[in-house]
């Protein structure tokens, strides 16, 4: 190897392992100044990891490409030749120790995590000056930065984000205090034995400073709730309670409905098709709802939709009481505070 390529193996962090000069090149491309690097390492006394002896041969040499992404905005690569052993005692084979990384190398991993610091960068910000992909920037990420949680307020919040592509479940768990907008903390999973888990190394004191615990309507976030959040009152955040009503609401709708089914084409009160026409009025909100009046329709004398809305509360008694419970709910959340 001559000077050139030496400093630049120093350039690239790279003189300091244990290269072979005699088979490493280094190519600079003129006008994009990427760099290539065919890497060879000298060639060590090395023990067989199953038998322990020395007496092993070259079987082949296998190229590894990795990204050295040391200098952002550089495009570096490097050919690793990583040779492949085989035992003469025991006729296994196994490959030569890489210390420089496997896909990213290890300097290239910790340029990620600097440039991570800083806080206008995204992972597709780095991933571009990196010349490698956002998911492997975040999965280099995951695996060096171990982010403490912060301490729990008196008042927090349970709920999950998909995570499908990112994590080894479906969804994620997420904590956070709703009263200041701040992420407590994230876990990859929600499943109960992993809630469990964290929850019970949190120190009892720190747990029973929390207040209030509010949730969806997911059974294991309760259970964990009472378990232990013993001081707080659980609560269920409006969004879930509407969206609960509202789907129990057209259920009572649907059944009512199915009563006038066999005579749909008979009534001559058009109940059926009346509550067909019109089901949005019972779950949307009602200064939302637009009707215009059709005069050669079947419901020419309904004028406005407030007559058309009485006329559906008079169908069934259990259909008007369920409707106005659910909007005594929806007028709770308008005016308390």
């Amino acid at each position: 190897m001559n000077n050139d390529n030496t400093e630049l193996l120093k350039f690239v962090e790279l003189h300091n392992y244990d290269v072979d000069t005699s088979k490493t090149t280094v190519y600079v491309d003129s006008t994009t100044s990427d760099i290539t690097v065919r890497l060879f390492l000298n060639r060590r006394i090395t023990g067989c990891p199953y038998c322990m002896s020395t007496h092993t041969v070259i079987k082949e040499t296998t190229q590894k490409k990795i990204n050295h992404c040391i200098i952002p905005n550089h495009k570096i690569t490097i050919l690793f030749f990583q040779k492949k052993f085989r035992c003469k005692d025991c006729g296994h084979s196994f490959m030569e120790h890489n210390p420089i990384g496997d896909g990213i190398s290890i300097y290239g991993e910790l340029q990620m995590i600097n440039s991570l610091r800083n806080p206008r960068k995204t992972f597709s910000d780095v991933a571009s000056e990196c010349f490698t992909t956002t998911p492997n920037v975040i999965h280099h990420f995951d695996k060096r930065v171990q982010l403490s949680r912060h301490t729990l307020t008196k008042v927090i919040c349970f709920d999950e984000i998909y995570s499908k592509k990112l994590t080894r479940t479906k969804y994620s768990f997420c904590m956070f205090d709703p009263m200041k907008n701040v992420l407590l903390d994230l876990l990859d999973a929600r499943r109960k034995n992993i809630l469990e888990d964290y929850f019970i190394h949190i120190p009892a004191k720190e747990r029973a400073g929390v207040n209030f615990v509010n949730i969806d309507m997911w059974q294991t976030y309760l259970d964990i709730s009472e378990r232990f959040f013993p001081n707080a009152t659980i609560c269920v955040d409006s969004f879930h309670v509407i969206e609960h009503l509202t789907a129990a609401m057209d259920k009572i709708r649907l059944q009512v409905q199915r009563r006038f089914v066999k005579d749909k084409d008979t009534d001559r009160n058009g109940y059926y098709w009346l509550l067909k026409s019109f089901h949005y009025y019972f779950v949307e909100d009602f200064d939302k709802i637009k009707y215009v009046r059709k005069p050669n329709s079947h419901y020419a004398y309904l004028w406005d939709k407030h007559q058309v809305l009485a006329k559906l509360l008079s169908i069934d008694e259990d259909l008007k009481v369920a409707y106005l419970l659910k909007e005594e709910y929806r007028e709770f959340n308008l005016t308390e505070e």
